[in-house]
């Protein structure tokens, strides 16, 4: 889920890939070549799991989980898992599963930008999204900062 000054946004997989600069998407593409099985992990992934679920549409082998903590319900198809949890807390059974674990706007609700708390809140995250990484894998992270 993208987090802007308190509004939820579900994105398109196609806008966060423009926020990674297009390199999440070729990262995807040269990965699939070499391992069709590829699992891809949307961190924050929003309540309607807009993303991940392009992702799955547009490569049959790849196979796709969302975790957020305002998802309505969790979701188990053959492709596809969706689980209700906490960046600052993922559930066990996402340690060492993904290649690829994206996440965008995660930490920009945090108003205290330059305090000791959004610098633990940020090690956290980082340590928590580390946790999904198989061996070899990557991890796109977007902090975006709004002013205003």
């Amino acid at each position: 889920m993208a987090y802007i000054w308190g509004m939820t946004l579900n994105r398109e997989f196609r806008s966060v890939d423009e926020r990674f600069g297009l390199r999440l998407g070729d990262e995807i593409e040269a990965r699939i070549r070499y391992k069709p099985d590829l699992v891809v992990c949307d961190i924050a992934c929003g309540t309607e799991a807009t993303a991940i679920s392009d992702l799955t549409a547009l490569y049959p082998h790849l196979r796709g989980i969302g975790l957020d903590y305002r998802l309505p319900e969790e979701v188990q198809t053959e492709r596809l898992r969706l689980v209700r949890g906490d960046l600052f807390a993922i559930p066990l059974p996402f340690v060492d599963v993904a290649d690829v674990t994206y996440c965008a706007f995660v930490l920009a609700d945090v108003t205290s930008w330059d305090s000791e708390e959004h610098k633990q809140k940020i090690a956290q995250a980082t340590f928590q999204i580390a946790k999904t990484l198989r061996s070899q894998g990557i991890a796109f992270i977007d902090e975006a900062v709004f002013t205003g």
